[in-house]
């Protein structure tokens, strides 16, 4: 906190003047990562590391555009991303940057993304209301489930760096929305809870559990150090094949030519990528928590459908092509979207 009242009057003016113009600065010290930053650079940071999730999709798009990859290689991806290389870049950031005496109340933060996780679903059943019944629940759907993890990796590291324990902070508070994905998705569908006992041994939930307990009770000190290496290498690996799968499962979506229902996906974009995450800002403005803690929440509001929605409403044998068109425009929209919901919210730290 600065102290103004011994300093003379052209200071404190000018003070003044330079919070005027600049209090959409991060207030980054708080997370200790950066002393400040200004507005072209969050909106430059936040752009660059969506243009690197467009670059990644469309490569995924390209390949299998120009056949140089077979629709049967992405099924291959798949388990590859998510049984291996994903857990083993949560297990290498918790292990190297999990520090237990400077997030002492860890707990918290699965705690409060299901405290946002439900004020989610009222606000999207809430926008449903004004939505044709025929795309209602895949409208419901694309909104309650957000992309948790992936593209807010990126985006992290990008504005913090990858070493950041902001990283870990995403893990934890993220820890359950595997979980609830693959079990509720039902509920919102035909109003059917779908519990699968498979899913409670998910490899992300078990690997951030067991890192968390090792960091606590300090066993990770046993563990070798080229052990971590590879795992970290492996993670290293699970963005891109991740990336290059969404644009694959967009290509395979968008060469069935569906019409593209402009009036619903407009009203959707306008929701999710706009409306949501103002209505966001403007509540975590009134709410006395962490701003790590707000920082994760406002993330969650912000960015695109989780690309899982299409395959599990195809499964169902909805209207999957209304979802895919969602979650396609929403990630195209975030590149504008994104920046700009970054300035705003920093604004308000």
């Amino acid at each position: 906190m600065i102290i103004l009242h011994k300093a003379p009057l052209y200071r404190i003016i000018n003070y003044k003047i330079k919070h005027a113009i600049f209090q959409i600065y991060a207030d980054l010290i708080k997370y200790k990562y950066y002393d400040t930053i200004s507005p072209m650079e969050i909106f430059i940071k936040s752009l660059e590391a969506i243009l690197v999730l467009i670059g990644l999709g469309f490569f995924g798009f390209y390949l299998l555009f120009k056949k140089f990859l077979k629709k049967e290689v992405l099924r291959i991806l798949s388990p590859i991303a998510i049984e291996f290389a994903v857990p083993a870049m949560i297990f290498s950031d918790i292990i190297l940057n999990f520090r237990p005496d400077q997030i002492q109340n860890w707990w918290l933060y699965p705690v409060y993304w299901f405290i946002s996780f439900i004020f989610g679903i009222i606000l999207s059943y809430f926008f449903s209301l004004f939505v044709k019944k025929e795309s209602k629940q895949e409208f419901i759907l694309s909104l309650v489930f957000p992309n948790a993890v992936f593209i807010p990796i990126v985006l992290i590291s990008s504005l913090y760096g990858e070493n950041s324990d902001m990283l870990v902070k995403l893990y934890l508070f993220t820890l359950f929305f595997p979980l609830f994905l693959f079990n509720l998705y039902g509920l919102f569908i035909d109003n059917k809870i779908k519990i699968s006992p498979k899913i409670f041994f998910n490899p992300i939930i078990v690997i951030t559990i067991v890192s968390v307990f090792l960091k606590i009770y300090n066993i990770d000190r046993f563990i070798p150090e080229f052990l971590i290496d590879i795992s970290k290498r492996i993670g290293a690996l699970s963005i891109p094949i991740i990336l290059l799968i969404i644009g694959g499962n967009i290509y395979i979506q968008f060469e069935k030519k569906a019409e593209i229902k402009w009036k619903e996906i407009i009203f959707f974009v306008i929701v999710k990528n706009i409306i949501f995450p103002l209505i966001h800002i403007i509540i975590l403005d009134f709410i006395n928590i962490q701003e790590d803690i707000k920082f994760l929440i406002f993330l969650q509001s912000a960015v695109p459908p989780v690309t899982a929605i299409p395959i599990l409403i195809e499964k169902e044998n909805k209207n999957y092509i209304i979802a895919n068109q969602y979650l396609f425009f929403s990630f195209i929209f975030s590149i504008i979207s994104l920046p700009v919901m970054f300035l705003i919210f920093t604004s308000n730290l």
